[in-house]
């Protein structure tokens, strides 16, 4: 027995710093002073899984001065309680000589990007744990930074750089069985060379079937999409011997945005709400 409905989707709808001088010769006191404090955080997209200011422990830091290796950096950073410090303990210093630079944050952290080239971005096919969900997302800033003005205290604020789907079914208390989002785009690029990067579907990526992570207490869904066109993405599921699919008509996929889809199996309808 086979159902199939349409879905109308309406579309709904990164900061770079840095601090370096050549050749700046000053007495460890003084650069003691001007050494940079890190302040970090993660907008909030209201999820239950993926990154978070709780769970965020690592970040990769770039630090992009025009002129100077030696106030520039490209370090993974990561968490020790409520201080974050570089994985091989370097010191953060800032070059009172240089105005405005680019600073770039992300996770999870790739070694060898720079602000010349793009990263890669994948995302699992398989996102039924917390742990899995975690591992699709993405997080970026990017903005230019002058230390003098700030007094080297850097802010950063991480930006969900992918979108959520939420997927709630109303079956009556029947069990749904192997629901999956078919048809999803999970290679991307981000151009770190960008002033305000973004996430875009790989040319050559093909479509694959995303596992969500189920929530039991509420029969609830959740996976990490990229930001794409959800024309061809459908909502496939198994009820006894019934299987359903719910088809999104044109609409585009939001970087930032949750997508909170309630499905009811009895009545045939669907409520979709975005939110970020």
């Amino acid at each position: 027995m086979r159902k199939s409905f349409l879905l109308t989707v309406w579309s709904i709808g990164l900061f770079t710093g840095c601090s370096q001088t050549d050749e700046w010769s000053v007495d460890d006191s003084v650069m003691d002073n001007r050494q940079i404090q890190l302040s970090v955080g993660v907008d909030n997209l209201q999820t239950r899984a993926g990154y978070d200011g709780n769970n965020l422990d690592a970040f990769q830091l770039i630090i992009d001065h025009p002129s100077s290796e030696i106030f520039s950096y490209n370090l993974l950073m990561q968490k020790t309680g409520d201080v974050w410090n570089s994985a091989d303990n370097e010191s953060l210093f800032w070059d009172p000589n240089e105005s405005a630079m680019p600073v770039c944050a992300f996770a999870p952290a790739q070694s060898g990007a720079s602000l010349t080239g793009s990263l890669a971005i994948n995302v699992p096919v398989d996102q039924s744990t917390e742990a899995k969900l975690k591992s699709a997302d993405f997080l970026l800033t990017k903005k230019m930074v002058n230390f003098l003005e700030i007094g080297g205290k850097l802010d950063i604020t991480l930006k969900h750089k992918l979108c959520k789907l939420l997927i709630h079914v109303v079956d009556g208390g029947a069990e749904v069985k192997d629901l999956k989002v078919v048809g999803a785009i999970l290679q991307g690029t981000c151009d770190l060379t960008l002033e305000a990067p973004v996430v875009t579907p790989a040319a050559t990526a093909g479509t694959a079937s995303v596992t969500p992570l189920k929530n039991n207490a509420d029969n609830t869904y959740e996976c990490i999409l990229l930001p794409q066109d959800a024309g061809k993405l459908v909502v496939a599921f198994t009820i006894g011997d019934a299987f359903y699919e719910w088809k999104f008509k044109q609409a585009q996929l939001a970087e930032g945005t949750c997508y909170e889809l309630t499905i009811n199996v009895a009545t045939s309808e669907t409520q979709l709400k975005a939110f970020n």
